[in-house]
C-alpha cells in the first residue's frame, strides 16, 4: 500500500498538482498574519486621506512601517500555532516517504522554511524567536539565549535551563537514510553552550555543563557527557597535527 502510494505521488501531474495544493495551504496562515497590519494600514488610509497633504502621506508610511513590524509578529505566532498543529502526534520513528507522516512533515518542513527565511531572521536573540519555537511545540527552560534560527524539528526538541544556541547554529531531529525519514530526539542539558555555526544530528543528547566549540559536528545518536569540552579540529600546521596523533599512539 505504501508503495503504491509512494509511486502514486511520484507521478509528474499528480506531484505538481500536490505542489499546487500545499502551496495553497501555506497561504492561509500567511494570509491570517496579513489580517491586523490590513486592518491598521485600511483604517489609517480611511482616517488619513479626507484631504491629501505631506503631512498625511507621511504619517500613513510611519503606520505602513509599523503595520510590518505587526505582520512580522503575528506571523510568528500564527506560523508556530500552525506547526505545532501540524505535528501533533508525530513521534520519533523511522517513515517511509509516502506515508502520512512523511506527508505530515513534509508540509511542516515547507511552513518552517517560510519562517526561516521571511520572519525568523528580524526575531533572532530576541525573546520572540523563544515564542515562536515553544509554540511549535520545543520543550525550552528558562534563560534560553537563541542566536539561530536553525532549530528543524523543533517539537522534538528539549532545551534544559541557562542555555545559549550560538549563530547560525543548525540542530536538527531528522535525517534520510535510503528512502526513510528518521526522526529522534534531541535533548539539551542545563548551563550548556553550542557555538556557533555547530551542527547537531538527530538522536544526540548532550549533557549539563558542555561546552560544544564552534563549527563542530555532534554526530546521530551521540551522547556527551555532563561537564564535556567538544572542540572541531582547529587550524594548525601539520607539524603540530602529525605530532599530536604520533603521541596519541
Amino acid at each position: 500500500m505504501k508503495n503504491s502510494l509512494e509511486k502514486f505521488l511520484s507521478f509528474p501531474p499528480v506531484n505538481g498538482f500536490v505542489s499546487l495544493l500545499i502551496y495553497a495551504f501555506y497561504s492561509i496562515p500567511i494570509g491570517i498574519s496579513l489580517l491586523p497590519p490590513a486592518a491598521i494600514i485600511f483604517y489609517s488610509y480611511n482616517w488619513l486621506f479626507y484631504s491629501f497633504s505631506f503631512l498625511n502621506l507621511f504619517l500613513f508610511c510611519l503606520i505602513t512601517a509599523f503595520s510590518i513590524f505587526v505582520f512580522f509578529i503575528s506571523a510568528l505566532i500564527v506560523l508556530g500555532i500552525t506547526s505545532r498543529l501540524l505535528t501533533l502526534g508525530i513521534k520519533p520513528g523511522r517513515y517511509s516517504i509516502g506515508s502520512v507522516t512523511f506527508i505530515r512533515w513534509l508540509i511542516n518542513a515547507g511552513l518552517h522554511t517560510i519562517s526561516l527565511n521571511m520572519i525568523l531572521p528580524f526575531m533572532v536573540g530576541s525573546g520572540w524567536i523563544k515564542l515562536h519555537f515553544r509554540l511549535a511545540g520545543c520543550k525550552m527552560g528558562k534563560n534560553v539565549f537563541l542566536n539561530s534560527k536553525g532549530l528543524q524539528d523543533s517539537y522534538m526538541l528539549t532545551l534544559g535551563n541557562d542555555i545559549i544556541i550560538g549563530g547560525d547554529v543548525d540542530i536538527t531531529c531528522h535525517i534520510f537514510e535510503g528512502r526513510h525519514l528518521i526522526l529522534k530526539n534531541i535533548v539539551i542539558g542545563d548551563n550548556t553552550l553550542i557555538g556557533c555555526r555547530s551542527y547537531v544530528m538527530p538522536g544526540a543528547n548532550i549533557g549539563k555543563n558542555c561546552n560544544i566549540g564552534c563549527y563542530t559536528v555532534i554526530r546521530k545518536d551521540r551522547m556527551i557527557n555532563d561537564k564535556s569540552i567538544v572542540v572541531s579540529i582547529p587550524g594548525l600546521p601539520i607539524r603540530q597535527v602529525a605530532k599530536f596523533l604520533n603521541d596519541k599512539q
